[in-house]
This record gives C-alpha cells, structure tokens and sequence, in this order.
C-alpha cells in the first residue's frame, strides 16, 4: 500500500471515531486548507448510507478530493475527485474544452464557503452576497458507479441542458443526456433526450445578473429540476463531479462568451453555407440533382448547395458512389456550375466485407471492440453488419482522412454530412450475441433514461483505444469524428474553414463543427419547437445551426411549409430537407403561394446575407447569433419565457406563424423604452415613450414574415435580382441607419461592416477576418437637430488596432430612419413626428473607407414612399 493510501486509510478509521453520521452526505472534511487561490479538503466515507445505490458492482468510493479553484476572476472550477484511484476524466486540453490563460486574480466575483459537518460548499456572487450554488441539505453520492450531486440554485429561470426539443425555460421533470438516435419531444420525464450532450445551463440570479454553469463529464445521466424548491440534480453513472462556472454581469451574452472560450471558440464557416441548401433522402441519381438546381435557376431562385443523403452510395456503403451519381459527369457538373457546391452524408459505420475502408480498418486495428469476444464490435445500419471506428485512436484520423480524400477524388464536395454518429445502432447493444460480458445496464445501481442504453446503441462495455469502456466516451463519439474530418478538410484539403454538419454533438463540438436539430415531423409543433431548440445551440456554442424547413418526415402542406420557409430563410443553417416517403417539397411543388413566399424570404436573406454573415464574424468565435429577444432586453421579466419571436443579433427583430390558420396573425412583444422601425416601409413601429406592448399583426404569405429594426443599429443590404448564388452578390450596398435618441437633440446609430470584397475567397475571410486579425469596420452615424434641419457625421473607421487594411465597398444608397429636425424630449412623438429619408448615392457611391461624411437630412415634402419591388420578389 502506498504512503498516501494508508494516510487515506488512517483517517477514514479516525473519522469514524470523531464525527456522527449525517443522513444523505455521508462524507466529512479533513484537513481542510484555504490558499490565496483555491480550497482543497480530504472528504472520508462515514458509511452511513452503505445501503444506498448498493451494488457489489458499484462500491462507494471511501475518500474524496475536494478543489476549488480560483481560476479567474469570473471563472471557477470545483472537482471532487477519487483520492485513491484514478477514474476517467475529460481531457484538459485540445481538442476538449479547457480553461484558457486569464489575467491575474484581482477581485473574484464569486466566494467559496465550505461546511465542514456534514459537508457541503456553496457558491456565493461577491458583489450581491446572493448564493448562487449551494449543496446542504442535498444527498452526495459517490460510489463508482453511481454519482449524485444536487444543489440549490436561486431563481427559476433555467436554460440549456440538452440537447433535447422543448421549451426554452426549464419545467418541472426529470431529463436524460444520453447521444441516441431518436427524435421525441420532451415532456419532463427521462428518455426523451435527443443527439448531444451539454450539461450546461444559463441563468438568472434575483440580482438579474447572469451566470453559466457547466457539469464537465459525458457519461450518461440524469438531471431533475423542481421549479418550486430551485433545485437541481445531476444523476450519472462515471467520471468525476466537476462544475465550471462563468459569472457574467446583467446581460446573458457576457456569461455565454466567457463559456465559449473555453470550449474553444466557435468556428467561422465559408460564406456559401450560409446560404440556401437543397437535401432530400431520395433524389436517386444524378439527373434528380441536377433537375432540381435547374428548377432554382428555372424559378429564378438562388441556391448555394445540393446535398445527398445515403443514395449516392453504392449499396449504402462509406466511401463509395452508386453508378447512378456517375462521378465523372458529376464533377464536370460541379467545375461548370460557378457557385454550386455539393455535400454528401458519410455515416461512422463501415460495412462488414470486401470493400478497403473495412480492408484497411481490420488491418490496423482501428475499430471498437466487443466485450464479449474482443474482437471488432459487430452492429448494424444502413449497409448491414458495420465496425466504427474508434475515434479516441490517435490512428483513426489519419484513416478516416485518407478514405475521406479518396471520396473527395471521385467527386469533389464542399463539405461533409456526417449523421447517425451518437452511435446509433440497429441491434440493441453488440448484434448476434445470447450471452453478454462485461458491464451492462444490469449492473448499473441507476440507469439514467430509466431503461436499457443499450437499446438502438452501443454496449456500455465496449472497449476503445487505451482501455475505456463506452460508458465513458460514448457522447464523445460525434465530437471525435468531427474533429477527424476537420482534420482531413484542413491539412489534406488545405480548407481553414471547413463546413462540417454533424449530428451527434458534444460541449466542444462548436470549435470543429455545425450542426442540424435532427429528424423532425412536418407539423407546426416541430416548427414552433425549431426556435427553441436554435436558442439552446447559440448557448451550446454552436450557433450555426438550423431545422429542416418544411420538416423531414410526413407529408407537409403548402401553408405550412410556406411559413417554415418564412421563418427558415432566417435560420443561421437554412437547408430544405425531408425523406423519400414524404411528398415533394421543393419551393415550386405545390402552387404559387409557396413558390412565392420562397421567391420573397430568400430574397431577403440574400438581400442581408453579408450583413447577416458579418454578425458571425464579429463575434470573433464566442457569442450568440439567432437569440431569445430578452438576450437583447435582460431586465424585461416578460419575455424570459417568450420564444414566438426571436432576433438576429442584436438588430432585427423577427415574428413567426406558428399556428396552423390561413390568414395568420401572431403577437408581437415591444419591451418598454425600446424604439423599433419596420423593416419594409421603415416607419416606427414601437417608441421610448410606449410602455411594454403586445401587438397583435398580420402574417401574411408571398412575402417575408415581419421584421422589425432596433435603434441604435447599422444593417446593410443589397439588391439581388438575378443573383443565383452567394458567389454572385456584388458589393454595393444599401445602408440602413436606424437612429437611437440620447437627448433632446442627439441621434446615433452603430454598427460594423466587413472590409473586405471577397466574401467567398476562404483564404482570404480566414486570414483576413480570424484569429489575431479582424476585417471589421466601424459606422457611426452621429445626427444633430438644429430647428430645420438634422446634420448627421456618418464615420467609417477601423474597428480596433488588429484590422487589416480596408478594400473597396461601395455604398449606393443610405436610408436613415428616425429622423427629426428640432429638439424634442425622447419619446416626444408629438413634438416632431420622426421620419426617414433616402440618400440615393447610385451615380456617386459612397466608399467604405477611413473617413467620415457629412449629410443634411429635411423632411420631405411629400411623404417618402418605399418602392415596393425593393423588398418583394427581388428576382423577378
């Protein structure tokens, strides 16, 4: 027995002695020791609650290592560890999320305090003497397969934990993290989670401050969350207790950017992604895709890719292309299509037989292995019998990239598909074996879901390179085949922006990937559960995501799938995807009013889609995008349960149909002492002086949903007819300037720009626009009211000291909005009604550059009137 055991052993006889049992925490503190920076105690088993989770399987682990660290003055770690034996943990280092380098400790905005008998910690926010985290009264269990922590947490708004299709705010219940390959909605009872793992949650302290806390472990478990006592408690079956926390002051976005840190960062995608995508599990051959993209083009609307699904495989196999996609005059489509791009499916298992991934796989030992015969695990998807492969072997990339390369050589894709990565299964647990070894669910003393994982998945038992066992790595399944295939796009394909869409996902995932929300039916609640489920990824760190528009399975109908596209074209992902056995839903399927209102929301996603682009960029890898409205208005207890209308950044405001009627009509919310302006005729549609208003508004079709513009905003737009991809979009522009009103005679509005010409140039965004260098350039529209007139300073200036030199745009025209001539109290709308007014700039643009330019603005004397072809069917 080694030195530290035996002390370990020591003091568990002499706690013993010296302490009473404490029912549910039956650990007590020796030798606790508080530092500068951190707190650390040696926790002994008492043994009072032997009989709780008691498996022979799972025996209590007797000491613990308690630490807090003070890793920052926002950021805090605290682990309990196994003091005696080493238990699997998630990696401190890339690609895993692991605390970044921070300034020096200086004032932490959190205090630890830790009761000695019987032992508890709580987590107290300094500056508000709020406890934001608080153990006592929770049972504590800790044996080695079994691990319960619960807490109290200081209001009831929680968000995140997921991944799962549900309400954004939490409810009552019990719910599962568990990466599985099925699609419920969530319902508070376990068993209903989806495909990712992010034990992770947002919330609001009574302060109105914010803070994130992540669980950092992967293996299955539960969590239950009761609403009217503020408590929560996780329920897992492995690893360590770990809790990160970020504390952020009183908007959300300060919490959420400190907790994307340090998943490392979100990575920026190449331009054409985020325009519009084309899928279906079902177009056959190569002429289907090729029909289609004429049919676009036909219909004079712009796509950016066509995707396939597993039916350009020959015998749904990995790595191959049925006869039918005929590789050569495929390629020779794609190199003649300027603008095009394709993406293609590859699913993680390998088919059992004569074909060389499967070769090559046997031969260097690549795949996971079964505990019941330690040879390559035998399951089954769509080609039949498969291995995966073991991502967790150092190995396995470079396999998996070469195969991924040989792909790449019949057909040259964009980006890569890779779906049914949880694992999924179609065997329950390993096929074609009555007799099971090694752990199973049977052995658990608690089984998160309340049932077999093994069902449509993995062993539990399964044995991956250096030893761990499935439970363990199971949700990081997804998370390392996306860093495989970023690493084929990146070092064999040279791509610094690689477009990677998987489906199982992990705390991480973002740094390497995007992702979709999965199979979805084609009814309204999928469509109203698609805006929730985008708010939990933006938290998640993967906020390039989206739902399949018009839904994946069962027939839609052309009202429906009329508002998805409504609502989808402002997706971040926006792709129409759905499967074979469903009725076609392509933009030109049913009559005019969808193949309208197609015309219209593309039209203005194509329209922003630079501008939408840059908000990405701008927030160089950590922040949200497509965000709840209270994101943007954190002190408005009205809308923390809101999610019937969302905004993109913090600038446009956008309101859905939701509900399933003809002539649809949908509420809108305006916070208090908030101005907005329509985006259409720019007229103000909310003041400062209007208190909190629910508006009820029309949500008609053939035409894009209604948006709104908030003051104190810059968005530039351009006109898009006859464009027919994102390659196409020139760059003269149209710049909207929404004023905000400070005082009785000054107006600004701000915003940024992108300072570059070739959005598409991959090189070009990479260098140029991440990293240690930034592309953007900073508006400030400055107006002065003089009685008469309104004298307005529109600066165009570097955004800090680490932008790259600035390359031509050019402005054609500058809308201004929210005008006013003569002094008036904000809010006064009787004093000097508002206006706008056009600034048309087509015979001398303005340049993007370094320097400021001075305008004018009167009101005119006849009312302006928006020209009605700027804003609908722009390719016509």
């Amino acid at each position: 027995m080694s030195s530290s055991k035996a002390l370990v052993s020591l003091l568990i006889c002499s706690i013993l002695l010296t302490f009473a049992s404490s029912a549910g925490v039956p650990f007590k503190v020796l030798n606790y020791q508080a530092g500068g920076n951190s707190i650390s105690a040696l926790l002994a088993y008492d043994f009072s609650n032997s009989s709780y989770y008691l498996k022979p399987t799972s025996p209590w682990v007797q000491a613990l290592n308690f630490n807090a660290k003070f890793e920052g003055d926002n950021e805090l770690q605290i682990t309990i560890t196994d003091a005696t034996n080493q238990r699997f943990t998630l990696p401190y280092s890339d690609p895993f999320p692991y605390t970044k380098e921070l300034p020096p400790l200086q004032t932490p905005a959190y205090t630890v305090n830790v009761t000695q008998e019987p032992f508890s910690f709580a987590v107290i926010r300094t500056s508000t003497n709020e406890t934001v985290f608080n153990t006592s009264g929770f049972d504590l269990i800790y044996s080695d397969l079994a691990i319960q922590v619960g807490f109290q947490v200081p209001t009831k708004y929680l968000y995140g934990l997921g991944e799962r299709r549900s309400n954004f705010l939490f409810r009552n219940g019990t719910y599962t993290i568990y990466n599985k390959d099925q699609f419920p909605t969530e319902n508070g009872t376990a068993n209903n989670q989806l495909y990712g793992t992010h034990p992770v949650y947002l919330m609001r302290e009574a302060s109105k401050n914010w803070h994130v806390v992540l669980f950092r472990n992967i293996n299955p478990m539960d969590f239950i969350f009761d609403e009217e006592n503020r408590s929560l408690t996780f329920k897992t079956i492995g690893g360590i207790i770990e809790f990160k926390y970020f504390f952020g002051d009183k908007n959300p976005e300060s919490a959420i950017k400190q907790y994307h840190r340090y998943l490392n960062g979100v990575a920026l995608t190449p331009f054409w992604a985020h325009g519009w995508h084309q899928s279906r599990w079902g177009y056959r051959n190569l002429s289907q895709l090729q029909t289609v993209v004429q049919k676009y083009h036909e219909n004079n609307l712009p796509i950016d890719t066509i995707w396939s699904d597993i039916d350009y495989m020959s015998n749904y196999q990995d790595f191959t292309v049925s006869s039918d996609f005929d590789p050569e005059n495929f390629t020779n489509w794609l190199q003649s299509s300027p603008g095009l791009h394709w993406v293609p499916i590859l699913d993680p298992g390998i088919a059992i037989g004569d074909n060389p991934a499967y070769k090559a796989g046997i031969e260097k030992n690549l795949f996971i292995k079964s505990p019941n015969t330690g040879k390559p695990l035998k399951a089954k998807v769509w080609p039949g019998y498969t291995h995966f492969p073991d991502f967790a072997n150092p190995a396995a990339s470079d396999y998996w990239g070469y195969f991924c390369n040989s792909l790449h050589d019949m057909i040259p894709f964009s980006g890569l598909w890779i779906d049914m990565n949880e694992l999924a299964n179609f065997c329950d647990g390993e096929c074609d074996v009555n007799v099971t070894s090694g752990l199973t669910s049977d052995a658990l003393p608690y089984v998160p879901s309340g049932g077999n994982l093994e069902h449509k998945s993995t062993p539990l038992g399964a044995i991956h390179y250096g030893g761990f066992l499935e439970k363990d790595v199971h949700n990081s399944n997804g998370f390392m085949e996306a860093v495989a295939t970023r690493k084929f796009f990146t070092n064999q394909l040279k791509k610094p922006l690689p477009f990677i869409l998987s489906r199982s996902t992990m705390f991480g995932s973002g740094s390497v990937a995007q992702h979709w929300t999965g199979d979805i039916f084609s009814d309204y609640d999928h469509l109203r559960y698609s805006i929730s489920e985008i708010f939990n990824h933006q938290l998640f760190g993967l906020p390039m995501v989206g739902a399949d528009i018009c839904g994946f399975m069962g027939d839609t109908t052309e009202e429906l799938c009329s508002y998805w596209t409504q609502l989808g074209s402002l997706y971040p992902f926006a792709r129409n995807h759905n499967n074979y056995s469903s009725i076609d839903q392509e933009p030109w399927s049913f009559g005019e009013t969808l193949l309208e209102t197609n015309k219209a929301a593309l039209g203005v996603r194509y329209s922003i889609l630079k501008w939408y682009y840059s908000i990405f960029v701008r927030n160089g890898g950590a922040g949200t995008v497509f965000r709840p409205t209270f994101f943007n208005f954190p002190d408005d207890d009205n809308l923390l349960d809101l999610q019937t209308q969302f905004m993109v950044g913090s600038e446009l405001l956008a309101v859905p149909c939701l509900t399933n009627a003809t002539n649809c009509t949908a509420n809108v919310y305006f916070p208090n002492a908030s101005k907005f302006y329509d985006f259409t005729n720019y007229s103000t549609v909310h003041d400062y002086a209007d208190a909190n208003t629910t508006v009820n508004i029309s949500v008609p079709l053939k035409q894009m949903l209604p948006l709104y513009i908030q003051s104190n905003s810059t968005i530039y737009k351009q006109d898009v007819t006859g464009v027919n991809s994102s390659l196409f979009l020139n760059n003269n522009f149209t710049l909207l300037i929404a004023f905000h009103q400070l005082s009785d005679t000054t107006y600004v509005a701000q915003g940024t720009i992108l300072g570059i010409q070739n959005y598409s140039d991959e090189n070009g965004v990479a260098q140029k626009c991440t990293g240690a260098s930034n592309c953007l350039v900073k508006i400030t529209a400055v107006g002065m009211t003089n009685g008469t007139a309104m004298n307005v300073e529109l600066n165009f200036a570097k955004y800090d000291n680490q932008t790259v030199d600035i390359e031509p745009n050019q402005i054609t025209k500058i809308v201004f909005l929210g005008v006013k001539t003569v002094p008036c109290a904000v809010g006064n709308t009787t004093c000097n009604a508002d206006f706008f007014v056009e600034k048309d700039l087509s015979d001398s643009p303005l340049n993007v550059t370094e320097t400021t330019y001075k305008y004018v603005l009167t009101k005119p004397t006849t009312t302006p009137v928006v020209v009605e072809e700027e804003e609908k069917l722009l390719f016509e």
